[in-house]
């Protein structure tokens, strides 16, 4: 333990205790681990860590820490996520928070293969100032520093220092930190220290003063290769100024994210004392005017802004003018009539634009007819993503041209979300609705009629679902409405299985002549859908049945599921527990499973052990991809120290949209691209799969004495007599 451990401890116990409550020693949680161990991590092989990461997080979860493989032979050091309801003990974390304020500065400094720090717990940032006195030296391999605590604070001025002096971030991610016009400075300091690095910067939920958001985008004009740029609006016309030299003196930037664009108005220089606070048009038209100067730009953001008339006009001018954008998105926006007037013009003669978004949008008036016909007039649109509708909103009850445009002009352009309350009857523009939606919420309760089954039936004759969500809150009278509902149900799931994503909220559902969950029938409709995903189920309580049935639904999913979630109303039994841990160690391809219910106990006790196994599947998958990444490199797979491991990671894992979609974020290549690449390695490992078995050596020199050719019978065709047998696993390595 080195002299910065020592120095921490030291200071702790001589000063205030109660100032400090804690439980849990350094010495503790490093019992048993190897700290003066050097890391090993280098071009070719990953670090020791990475075999001992079960270990090491079994020793920080009382610091509310985890280690995680977020990329082959790459870690994230990262405090538990208070956001998801369970608060700053999550998980059994109970301890000191300096030790893990401390640990999240120190480690990167002694283990280089860390190069990501996510800090979401709010105690630790409070307490990155206190430790940084402690740090000396860089962390030369952390490339990516998040602070993301659930709550907004103000931390001390020497937070960053903790992770200083980095000289090599390339993303930076401050969301919900108080950067004060005295902390303005220093977080500027690190922006120009990393200035030929940083390629990603998002600076949201900061409350910057108009000071300190020219301070920071200052800062940002040194960095050259910045391509990704987050920024929440400071109401300043100095800030736009700022931001348009930033773009002016940029030409690396590609996606830029802005949060409240005017949305309280702007205190503008060019508006008198009596006439502020609203949307100036100048400082608009000059910062797009150079946002436009950048060439290389393609991805714009909108968030939580105001689409009226001017800034319709003001995005309708950008679009016709930069040629060189694709992507447009207005997340949580509200669009009138007039600004959808400008875009939809702008639609209309632009030859860039590829994908439109309006997720979470207000659209008012006639807004979304607009958007159709101009996504209709260009064919370069690709996508349009729409916000969440109902069954009342204007566009369903009127039906007609923008439903037609919908299912046939858009046929696979639109992504048409529609949450579907139980109606009292479905009318032709409603089942029209059903037939052609991307996504659909169904939430229907009371008694059951003709408009369950006829929703349903509507629903079987759509061809470009993609997300369907079924909450079903129960109305049955009888056993055998029951039954019918279930059976049609399971129909329209059988009819229209090519979705990837499907919700069933069953946890109010069940009466008196319900006696079990009937997700066997449900599961047995899903397992004919080869395009699934994502599969979230909520339930009255996961019982070992329920458990048992789910377990043997998963392997039939293994070549599509990526990612599961199980919600348990009630406490979760011992019993049904070993079944989901059972379930996450055999099928190794899930890496990706989030268990959730309302008793505490099993919260802490459930999670604690399935976080072990599925970072175990994590850095399965991460092998796998490592030999799929290695075919373009020089040396091949002969490259890697641990070749025989990410053959047979490979071996299991080859034929799963797991691994394809993991490749596909590590690589940056579309999925077809990275199925190519899986098929390059299937055929590698196929050539060789008897070196890999160790049935023969790498080259074999026969020599006859007699003349005669040995090994006369052994042809291609030997070894693929053992592949359909076996696997690379089931042989052991010792023989090799």
């Amino acid at each position: 333990m080195d002299g910065a451990l020592r120095s921490l401890q030291q200071r702790m116990a001589s000063g205030n205790q109660s100032r400090y409550p804690w439980r849990w020693t350094l010495e503790r949680l490093l019992r048993g681990l190897s700290t003066e161990r050097a890391c090993s991590a280098d071009a070719f092989r990953e670090c020791w860590l990475i075999g001992q990461i079960a270990l090491w997080n079994q020793a920080l979860r009382p610091a509310r820490l985890v280690l995680t493989e977020f990329e082959p032979g790459k870690l994230c050091l990262r405090s538990y996520d208070d956001r998801d309801g369970f608060g700053a003990m999550y998980r059994g974390g109970s301890g000191n928070e300096i030790d893990g304020s401390f640990l999240m500065a120190w480690l990167p400094r002694q283990h280089f293969c860390i190069h990501e720090v996510r800090v979401h717990d709010r105690m630790h940032v409070e307490r990155l100032s206190f430790v940084a006195s402690f740090i000396v030296g860089p962390a030369p391999n952390l490339h990516r520093v998040v602070l993301r605590p659930r709550y907004r604070l103000e931390p001390e001025g020497g937070f960053l220092e903790a992770f200083g002096p980095p000289q090599c971030l390339r993303d930076l991610s401050l969301s919900n930190v108080h950067i004060t016009d005295s902390i303005a400075p220093k977080v500027a300091e690190v922006l120009r220290a990393n200035a030929s690095t940083l390629h990603t910067v998002a600076l949201v939920g900061n409350q910057l003063s108009p000071e300190a958001a020219c301070t920071l985008l200052l800062a940002l004009v040194a960095c050259e290769q910045l391509r990704d740029l987050s920024l929440q609006d400071s109401t300043d016309s100095s800030a736009c100024d700022a931001m348009a030299e930033l773009f002016r003196s940029n030409r690396a930037l590609q996606k830029l994210t802005l949060v409240g664009l005017g949305k309280a108005g702007m205190t503008c220089k060019h508006f008198d004392s009596s006439d502020r606070r609203r949307v100036c048009a100048h400082c608009l038209k000059d910062m797009f005017a150079a946002l436009g100067s950048v060439l290389c730009f393609q991805d714009l953001t909108l968030v939580s802004t105001p689409i009226k008339a001017l800034m319709g006009a003001t995005l309708a001018r950008f679009l016709k003018r930069h040629h060189s954008i694709v992507t447009l998105s207005l997340e949580g926006c509200t669009v009138d009539s007039e600004g959808a007037v400008q875009i939809a013009k702008a639609l209309s003669t632009n030859c860039t634009l590829e994908h439109l978004r309006l997720p979470d949008c207000t659209l008012e008036g006639d807004v979304v007819t607009k958007l159709c016909s101009a996504i209709a007039a260009n064919k370069n649109l690709k996508n349009l993503v729409l916000p969440e509708f109902f069954t009342s909103s204007r566009t369903i009850d009127e039906g007609g041209p923008t439903l037609d445009l919908l299912k046939r002009v858009c046929a696979g352009r639109v992504y048409f979300p529609l949450s579907v309350p139980l109606p009292s009857f479905v009318s032709p523009a409603l089942a029209e609705g059903l037939s052609c939606a991307s996504k659909l919420k169904i939430c229907h309760w009371g008694i059951v009629s003709d408009v369950v089954f006829a929703m349903y039936a509507s629903m079987s004759l759509n061809s470009s679902l993609q997300c369907l969500h079924v909450d079903y809150m129960g109305g049955a009278e009888t056993g055998a409405e029951s039954e019918s509902l279930l059976n049609a149900l399971c129909v329209a799931l059988t009819a229209c299985g090519r979705f990837h994503t499907f919700h069933l909220d069953l946890h109010r559902s069940f009466n008196d002549f319900e006696e079990a969950i009937p997700l066997a029938e449900i599961f047995n409709a899903l397992a004919t859908n080869p395009r699934l995903r994502k599969l979230s189920l909520t339930v009255p309580r996961l019982d070992q049945k329920a458990a048992q049935l789910l377990s043997l639904f998963v392997p039939q999913c293994k070549r599509s599921l990526v990612e599961l979630r199980i919600k348990s109303c009630d406490a979760i039994p011992e019993a049904a527990f070993s079944v989901v841990f059972a379930m996450v160690t055999k099928n190794m391809f899930l890496s990706k499973l989030t268990l959730r219910c309302t008793a505490w106990d099993d919260v802490v006790r459930a999670n604690a052990v399935l976080d072990d196994a599925l970072e175990r599947n994590l850095g399965l998958l991460n092998k796998a991809a490592r030999f799929v990444m290695s075919m373009d490199s020089v040396g091949g797979p002969g490259s890697l120290a641990n070749e025989r491991s990410c053959a047979t990671a490979f071996d299991e894992l080859w034929n799963t949209a797991a691994l394809s979609e993991h490749l596909v974020t590590l690589s940056g290549k579309r999925e077809h691209e990275v199925l190519q690449d899986v098929t390059k390695a299937r055929c590698y490992l196929q050539e060789n799969y008897m070196v890999y078995a160790g049935v023969v050596q790498a080259s074999v020199v026969c020599e006859a004495i007699d003349g005669s050719t040995q090994l006369d019978v052994l042809n291609a065709d030997c070894w693929r007599a053992i592949v359909q047998y076996l696997k690379l696993s089931d042989v052991k390595a010792s023989v090799l």
